[in-house]
């Protein structure tokens, strides 16, 4: 239950899940913790196969009200006491703390954001303290444009800085995860690699987001035209599926990601030349092996 929104504001959130558990299927909850009562209203029914993972984006509840500025009456320290509360009830259950990097400069809606970057180690702690059972970094990306990933100079010595601190409260039950995109930044050959994007986004065969706007391939291009599936306000039909399919593989076929997305460092970019090697190289699909399953895949 992912995708630019939060999941938690439908008034079926709960029966969902339910209906997800009771057919075994694997969950994966995103959200921002606004109405973490009704994820802890369900945290029993999760195994660990099953993960949630809030966006908190703050080590501390100053930074995280001038961020997200809640409409709700919420605090960061409420949302790690809840969290605590729903590790204790289920000890399997992976959590993990969201946190992406804003630099200097950085905008929203011609908003200006804060620079939370020297809170990631105070994220770390506060996680590892709260029964999170990982921090994930990733740098922000601009919302508008092209949405170019960038980060200056004087921002990646701060951030290399924070993660090894961060990186101290490290064991066997707590990680702190970066992102292949932010990885990037601080290594050139695979900055390259990742702007090299392929043609053809194999990945957007598995990424499928439905918001209220409509049905898009990426959950990075949610609400742009040029990735909108099929629109959500139409009847359910045998007709609006087959015109989602028809659509849908226009898409996978039309989309130029290698030039769309030329300046986006996106996290799958990995992925496709993976997906493209096996696609010239099919013999090494014989040699593929499983490795531990981490479960939460969309970090």
């Amino acid at each position: 239950m992912i995708g630019g929104g939060e999941p938690t504001i439908y008034p079926y959130f709960e029966e969902v899940v339910k209906f997800l558990k009771n057919l075994s299927l694997q969950a994966g909850i995103v959200s921002n913790g606004s109405l973490i009562e009704k994820i802890k209203n369900i945290c029993n029914l999760l195994n660990q196969r099953d993960w949630i993972r809030f966006s908190l984006d703050a080590g501390t509840n100053e930074s995280f009200q001038k961020i997200h500025r809640p409409r709700l009456n919420i605090t960061l320290e409420r949302i790690l006491q809840n969290v605590k509360e729903m590790h204790k009830t289920n000890p399997v259950l992976q959590i993990g703390f969201s946190f992406l990097i804003i630099g200097d400069n950085k905008y929203v809606n011609s908003i200006p954001l804060i620079n939370n970057i020297k809170e990631i180690s105070l994220a770390a702690k506060a996680a590892k303290e709260n029964g999170f059972s990982y921090l994930s970094l990733k740098p922000f990306i601009c919302p508008e444009g092209e949405r170019v990933t960038e980060m200056s100079d004087k921002n990646l010595q701060e951030i290399k800085k924070q993660i090894r601190e961060a990186k101290k409260f490290e064991d066997e039950y707590f990680k702190v995860i970066e992102s292949v995109n932010l990885l990037a930044l601080f290594d050139k050959d695979l900055y390259s690699t990742m702007q090299n994007q392929a043609k053809v986004c194999h990945a957007q065969f598995f990424r499928s987001v439905v918001i209220p706007g409509g049905i898009f391939q990426c959950s990075l291009w949610r609400g742009f035209d040029n990735a909108k599936i099929i629109d959500t306000n139409q009847k359910i039909t045998g007709g609006y599926y087959q015109k989602f399919h028809q659509n849908r593989i226009a898409m996978i076929d039309n989309f130029n990601a290698k030039k769309i997305c030329r300046q986006t460092l996106c996290l799958y970019a990995p992925l496709n030349e993976w997906i493209e090697d096996l696609i010239i190289h099919p013999d090494k699909l014989k040699k593929l092996k499983p490795i531990d399953d981490f479960n939460d895949y969309f970090l």
